[in-house]
C-alpha cells in the first residue's frame, strides 16, 4: 500500500516537470558601462552578481560589459575616445537598458544626451554624489544612491570595542578622501570621549600609514577608507593594500565597503556589492519588462545592515555578545557536518517513509494477516525500484547542472577574452606555422587596412616588407629550438602600399604537445620612428654646420685682408696703373670668396638666410631646357607645372639647386634610359614638387641613410654625398618638409612641400658706399688677436685720420683705459676675455662710452652682442668709415 502512495507521488511529480515550458522570453540586450577597471574588487563582484541575477530570470538576455578606468585615465580626450569606441562598438546594437556603477560612469552618459547609442533607460548602482542623481533626467534615469552612514559605522565599533579612546581614519589620496575625513571627523567629534587622528597618505605615503598604525596605543581603533591611489597618485590594489594595512595596525580595522572585508579588518556597513546587485538588478527587470525609469523611484538609501569578520572577532577578543541584531559573521568556522547535508535529508526523507511504511505494513497485518508475505515482498520490491530511480535522477540532474555551469562559465571567459582582444590598442594576431593569419583583432586590421575576413588565411609575409620576412622567420626559427627571441621590429606593408613600423613580442601556440603557430602582440611606432629619423638628420646636419660654421669664421678673417688691402691699393693706384687691373682681379676673387662663406654659413644654419623669396614655377621654366639637357635620350623628361606663380621662402638660386640635385639623382640611376616625370601643384597654402624617375630604387637600408652628409652609392669619382643633405637643408631652412618612396626596380619618388608666402620679397639691402667720413674722435681703441686684421683695420682708421691705439687682447686694453677712449672697436670672439665681456668692463668704467663689434661669425654672435653696433667680417673701408660714424652717432 505505501509503495504505491510513493509510486503515485513521484508520477505526479515527474508530470508536473514535464509540463509546459514558459514561454521564451524575447533576446534583450544589456550594456554594463563600469567606472572603474575590470580587476576592481568592488567592480568585479558588482559585474558578477549582476550577471549571474539577471541572466537567471531572463535567459535569452545578451549582457556586455564596458570598463573606463577613470581611476588612471581621465579628461577630455579619454571621453572622447570612450564616446568613438562605444558608438563603433554598439552604434548598431538595440540596447535595451544601460546599467552604470558608480559615479564618472552616470556622469559621462548623462553628458552625452538623449539620441546616445539610441537614448536606451539608464539603471545606476553605487553613486555617491546626491546632486549627480538629482541632475539625471529622471525619465531615462533610476537607480541605487550609495550612502555612508559614518555615525552607525562609529556607534558599531564603540559598541564591539567600548575601551576604544583614540580613532585613526586611514586616508588616501584618492578625490573622495576629502568627502570621508568630513564625515568622519564630524560623527567622532560628537563622542566626547574618543579622539579623532587623520593618518593622511596623501602626505606620508602608504609605508608612512603602516609605521604608523604600528605604533597606535592598545586603547586605539582604525577606521580605513579603500586605499586606491598613493602620495605620488600610483593604483594599488584596494584588496591588498587593506590586508596590509590590518597586518601593520595594532588595533582593529574597520571599514565602510564591506566588499573588503575577509583581509583581516573587523566589520563594515555600507558598500556590499552583491546586495547593490540585487537592487540594481531588480530595477533592471522592471525597466526590461516595460515599467518607465520615471514610475520607478530612486533608492536614496543604498546600505544595509553590519558584516563583521569573525576571524577579526577572535583576533581581537571581541566577544559575539556585544553584536547588534541582524549583523551578518562572516567567516564562521566550518560545520563538519555541511558536506553530508544533501545526504542527511535524503536519508532522513527515506527513513520517514520506510517509517509510513511499516505502521501500514502492521495494520495491514491485523486486517490481512493472510497477505502479508507477499505484500511485504512487492514492498520490498517497489522500494527497490524507486530507490533506484531516485538514485539516477539525481545523477542525471547533477550531471546536467554541473555541465550548464561549466558551459556558462566558459561562455562567459571567452566573452571577456574575445572583448580584451578586440578593444586592446596594440594589434593582436596569430599565424600557424606555415605563415598564415589564423585570428587578428580589430586594432590589426585599421592598421594594415584589411577588413578580417581578407587576413584570415592570408600570408603573413605578404604584409612585410624583404628584410622584416627574415627577421620574421628567424624570430620563429628561435622559438622553435627552444630558446627566448626578445621584442623585435618589423616593417609591415599597408594595402594602400604605405610602410608602417611595428614593435612585435610574440611566443609559440602549443597543441596536444606540440608547436602550433606563433600568436603575438604588435605595437604601431611609425611615429616614433619617423620622429627619431629626423632627430637622426637634425644632429648630423647640425654637425656639418658647426664645422662649416668654424671654416667660414676663419675665411671671413683671412678674406678681411685680402679685400680690405685690395680696397686700399685700387684707392691709391691711377686709373691708367697697369697692376690696378690685377688688383681689381684680387678684389673681385675676395667678393666671390665672401659670397661663397655666407652661403657656407647659411648651409649649417649658422647664419639666417636673407628675406628673399623665389617663384617654384618661374624657378622651373627657367630651368626647363638645362634639366632636358642633364637628361638626354633615352630618358623621357616630363615637365608640368600648376598654374599661377608659388611664391616661396627659398632663394631663386637655392631653388634651382634642389631641381638639379634632384634631377641629375633620377638621371644617374636610369643609366639605360626611362623616364623622369617632374610636376608641381598647389594645395591650400602649401605648393608640392614631385620629381619621380624609373631607375634602380633603393632598400630600406639606402632610403635610410640617403640624407647623411657624404653617403653615396655611386662609384668613387662620380658623387660628393652631399646632394641630398644639401637639399634637405635648404627646404628645412624654407619651413617645409622632404618625403621619399622608393623600392628596387620600382623606382623612386622625391615630394617637397614648400610653404606659400604672402609675396615675393625685395632683394636684400646692398651695403651703403660712398666717400668714406673723416672721424672727429680723440682716441680710437682697437681690440682683435688676429694680427693681420687688427694691422688692416688700423690701417684703414688711420686714414680716416683717428687717432689709433691697437692690442692684441682684452688685458692691455683694459689697463689703458686710463687714456679715456671715445670709442672701443673689438673682435667678438677672442682668448681670455671675450669682446662682450671687454665691452662691459669698459662700460662700468665709462658708461657713455660707444663700442663697435666685428665678427667674422655673424650668426650667434650677432645675437649675443644685441643693442650694440655690429660689423661682420669681412668688411671694406667705406663700410668700416660707416659704422664708425653708426657707432658714434646718437640714434
Amino acid at each position: 500500500m505505501a509503495a504505491v502512495f510513493q509510486l503515485a507521488a513521484i508520477a505526479v511529480f515527474t508530470l508536473c516537470a514535464q509540463g509546459q515550458e514558459k514561454p521564451r522570453e524575447p533576446r534583450r540586450n544589456v550594456l554594463i558601462l563600469n567606472s572603474y577597471h575590470e580587476t576592481y574588487p568592488w567592480t568585479q563582484d558588482l559585474v558578477d552578481s549582476l550577471t549571474e541575477v539577471l541572466s537567471r530570470e531572463f535567459p535569452e538576455l545578451e549582457i556586455y560589459s564596458e570598463y573606463m578606468d577613470s581611476r588612471r585615465f581621465s579628461g577630455s580626450g579619454h571621453l572622447r575616445r570612450l564616446r568613438q569606441h562605444l558608438e563603433g562598438k554598439y552604434g548598431t546594437t538595440r540596447l535595451d537598458a544601460i546599467i552604470t556603477t558608480d559615479d564618472a560612469a552616470l556622469s559621462f552618459l548623462a553628458d552625452q544626451g538623449p539620441s546616445f547609442l539610441g537614448g536606451p533607460p539608464v539603471v545606476f548602482g553605487g553613486v555617491s554624489s546626491e546632486a549627480l542623481i538629482l541632475s539625471a533626467d529622471r525619465s531615462r534615469f533610476t537607480g541605487v544612491r550609495e550612502k555612508f552612514h559614518y555615525s552607525s559605522l562609529v556607534s558599531l565599533l564603540l559598541t564591539m570595542r567600548p575601551e576604544t579612546r583614540r580613532i585613526a581614519v586611514v586616508l588616501d589620496n584618492s578625490e573622495n578622501a576629502s568627502s570621508f575625513q568630513v564625515g568622519f571627523a564630524r560623527a567622532i567629534g560628537a563622542i566626547p570621549s574618543v579622539e579623532v587622528e587623520m593618518v593622511e597618505g596623501g602626505r606620508i605615503g602608504f609605508e608612512g600609514v603602516l609605521e604608523r598604525l604600528a605604533q597606535l596605543p592598545p586603547d586605539s581603533a582604525v577606521i580605513s577608507m579603500a586605499y586606491v591611489i598613493d602620495r605620488d597618485g600610483t593604483p594599488l590594489e584596494p584588496r591588498e593594500s587593506m590586508a596590509r594595512i590590518a597586518r601593520a595596525s595594532s588595533a582593529p580595522v574597520v571599514s565602510p565597503n564591506v566588499s573588503e572585508l575577509g583581509q583581516g579588518l573587523l566589520c563594515g556597513n555600507a558598500n556590499g556589492a552583491r546586495q547593490h546587485a540585487e537592487w540594481v538588478s531588480g530595477l533592471t527587470a522592471s525597466v526590461l519588462r516595460g515599467v518607465a525609469p520615471a514610475d520607478l523611484p530612486v533608492m536614496t538609501d543604498g546600505t544595509f545592515g553590519p558584516v563583521v569578520d569573525y576571524a577579526a572577532m577572535r583576533r581581537f577578543g571581541i566577544d559575539g555578545a556585544t553584536l547588534a541584531g541582524g549583523a551578518q559573521i562572516i567567516n564562521l568556522p566550518a560545520n563538519p557536518l555541511q558536506p553530508y547535508r544533501g545526504l542527511l535529508i535524503g536519508l532522513g526523507i527515506f527513513l520517514a517513509v520506510q517509517m509510513v511504511t511499516i505502521i501500514l505494513l502492521v495494520s495491514n497485518i491485523i486486517a490481512r494477516r493472510k497477505a502479508v508475505f507477499q505484500l511485504g515482498v512487492q514492498a520490498q520490491v517497489l522500494e527497490e525500484r524507486n530507490r533506484s530511480l531516485d538514485n539516477l535522477n539525481r545523477s542525471i540532474l547533477s550531471e546536467y547542472s554541473a555541465r550548464e555551469n561549466a558551459e556558462k562559465a566558459l561562455r562567459e571567459s571567452e566573452r571577456r577574452y574575445r572583448d580584451m582582444v578586440e578593444n586592446a590598442l596594440d594589434s593582436i594576431y596569430s599565424h600557424d606555422l606555415s605563415g598564415r593569419f589564423t585570428e587578428v583583432n580589430r586594432t590589426m586590421c585599421e592598421l594594415l587596412g584589411y577588413s578580417r575576413d581578407e587576413l584570415i588565411g592570408y600570408p603573413i609575409e605578404k604584409v612585410l616588407t624583404p628584410g622584416s620576412r627574415e627577421i620574421a622567420r628567424e624570430m620563429t626559427a628561435l622559438k622553435l629550438a627552444g630558446a627566448s627571441s626578445p621584442h623585435y621590429e618589423l616593417t609591415a606593408v599597408t594595402k594602400a602600399g604605405r610602410h608602417a613600423w611595428i614593435e612585435v613580442s610574440s611566443r609559440l601556440i602549443w597543441a596536444h604537445g606540440f608547436p602550433a603557430g606563433v600568436e603575438g602582440i604588435a605595437r604601431d611606432v611609425t611615429s616614433r620612428k619617423s620622429l627619431e629619423e629626423e632627430l637622426r638628420q637634425a644632429r648630423q646636419m647640425d654637425a656639418l654646420g658647426r664645422l662649416s660654421g668654424g671654416v667660414a669664421h676663419d675665411f671671413n678673417n683671412i678674406l678681411t685682408v685680402v679685400t680690405g688691402y685690395s680696397d686700399l691699393l685700387l684707392m691709391t693706384l691711377p686709373a691708367t696703373d697697369p697692376s690696378r687691373a690685377k688688383v681689381e682681379e684680387i678684389h673681385r676673387a675676395g667678393e666671390r670668396a665672401t659670397e661663397l662663406t655666407r652661403k657656407l654659413l647659411a648651409f649649417g644654419r649658422t647664419q639666417a638666410a636673407p628675406h628673399v623669396s623665389g617663384d617654384l614655377h618661374r624657378t622651373l621654366a627657367e630651368c626647363a631646357e638645362m634639366l632636358r639637357y642633364l637628361a638626354p635620350p633615352p630618358v623621357e623628361v616630363n615637365i608640368s607645372a600648376a598654374p599661377g606663380p608659388a611664391p616661396v621662402q627659398c632663394d631663386p638660386v637655392e631653388l634651382q639647386q634642389v631641381l638639379l640635385n634632384l634631377s641629375l639623382n633620377a638621371r644617374d640611376a636610369m643609366p639605360n634610359g626611362g623616364r623622369l616625370d617632374i610636376s608641381t601643384g598647389v594645395n591650400d597654402s602649401i605648393v608640392e614638387l614631385t620629381v619621380s624617375d624609373t631607375g634602380f630604387g633603393m632598400d630600406e637600408a639606402t632610403r635610410a641613410r640617403v640624407f647623411d652628409p657624404f653617403f653615396t652609392t655611386k662609384e668613387p669619382g662620380r658623387g660628393t654625398g652631399l646632394g641630398l643633405s644639401t637639399v634637405y637643408g635648404i627646404v628645412r631652412r624654407a619651413g617645409g618638409r622632404i618625403e621619399i618612396e622608393s623600392a628596387p626596380d620600382i623606382g623612386t619618388t622625391v615630394t617637397v612641400r614648400l610653404p606659400l608666402v604672402q609675396q615675393l620679397a625685395g632683394k636684400p639691402l646692398q651695403a651703403r658706399t660712398g666717400e668714406s667720413p673723416r672721424g672727429k674722435l680723440e682716441i680710437v681703441f682697437l681690440v682683435d688677436d688676429q694680427e693681420e686684421v687688427r694691422s688692416y683695420t688700423y690701417e684703414v682708421l688711420k686714414q680716416l685720420g683717428y687717432t689709433v691705439r691697437a692690442f692684441e687682447g682684452a688685458r692691455p686694453a683694459l689697463q689703458a683705459m686710463n687714456e679715456r677712449p671715445s670709442l672701443l672697436i673689438t673682435d667678438v670672439v677672442m682668448p681670455g676675455i671675450a669682446g662682450p665681456e671687454l665691452a662691459r668692463m669698459a662700460q662700468e668704467r665709462y658708461p657713455k662710452l660707444p663700442v663697435l663689434f666685428v665678427s667674422g661669425y655673424p650668426g650667434p654672435e650677432q645675437q649675443a652682442t644685441a643693442g650694440q653696433a655690429f660689423l661682420p667680417k669681412p668688411f671694406t673701408p667705406a663700410q668700416l668709415a660707416e659704422a664708425v660714424s653708426k657707432a658714434v652717432t646718437p640714434s
